[in-house]
């Protein structure tokens, strides 16, 4: 989708890594980036890069608050970029899962056209289905030691991606799921 001039795009989760890189893709591009974080002291940060920060706790925030957000930022692009911290072994599931589904309400109770990015986990998958015919013994070999070191997250990403799907297939909410290295190649065309 080629740049046919400014969008508004929000960004939750945005004091992550690919989500700051992306951050300052979008604003090099000029579009009005609205970035949600979780603490006050990450705000100025997020401002520095060309966004403004919104305040939001997402593993608490509601379908209502994170539509009023929406509503309130006109945001056309919605980016899932959140995803939990280390060290709660609950926390993917409440954050990776559960507050990203809740973002897609959200945007779907925010009405028509509106797009949703999810950016997910390089190997998210049904790992009950045979390995991808295209991975090569080192993607293999690769796929294990990430499941190994990230399955609370990468069943949490693929429980919501698996949501999002289902869940969206015949509304009108637009998605696309990232699973990229390099986040940012998705979203160069805004």
């Amino acid at each position: 989708m080629a740049s046919t001039g400014s969008k508004s795009v929000l960004i939750l989760g945005g004091n992550g890594k690919t989500a700051k890189a992306l951050t300052v893709l979008l604003a090099r591009k000029q579009h009005k980036i609205y970035s949600v974080v979780r603490q006050e002291s990450q705000a100025s940060a997020i401002s520095s890069l060309g966004a403004q920060p919104i305040i939001k706790d997402l593993e608490k925030a509601t379908v209502e608050e994170l539509s009023r957000i929406i509503d309130e930022t006109k945001s056309e692009i919605i980016v899932w970029a959140a995803g939990a911290g280390y060290g709660d072994p609950s926390a993917p599931e409440r954050v990776d899962h559960q507050a990203a589904v809740r973002t897609y309400d959200a945007a779907a109770q925010s009405g028509k056209g509106k797009r949703v990015i999810v950016i997910s986990a390089l190997d998210v998958r049904d790992r009950n289905k045979a390995v991808p015919d295209w991975y090569n013994d080192a993607d293999k070999a690769g796929s294990e030691r990430l499941w190994k070191v990230l399955d609370p997250y990468m069943h949490a990403k693929l429980a919501a991606d698996k949501d999002l799907v289902t869940r969206y297939a015949e509304r009108e909410l637009k998605w696309t799921i990232g699973r990229l290295m390099r986040a940012g190649y998705i979203l160069e065309r805004l």
